[in-house]
């Protein structure tokens, strides 16, 4: 249950994250692109703390280690659709 609860936290920061990203960068090349690669170069860190607060929680290690995976794949996911929607701001323009 604490895992799950961790995966809901760590859902509404990147939700939270990801809304200011966009809302920031707004229609604006350079700044998506380097929001692109700030989330890239976040996804060691969103890895690591995820595996430390859920190792709180969990002594197993599998689920923790399964959790965080998910999570900075997801992270490296939003990383790579932010890059690919910049070019297409560069197509609009």
């Amino acid at each position: 249950m604490q895992l799950f609860i961790i995966f809901i936290f760590v859902i509404v920061i990147f939700s939270i994250l990801n809304f200011l990203t966009i809302s920031l960068s707004q229609h604006s090349f350079k700044r998506r692109i380097v929001a692109g690669f700030v989330f890239l170069l976040l996804t060691p860190i969103v890895f690591l703390t995820t595996t430390a607060f859920a190792s709180i929680f969990d002594k197993g290690g599998f689920s923790v280690g399964t959790l965080a995976f998910i999570i900075a794949s997801v992270y490296i996911l939003n990383g790579i659709v932010i890059l690919l929607s910049s070019s297409f701001i560069l197509k609009k323009a």
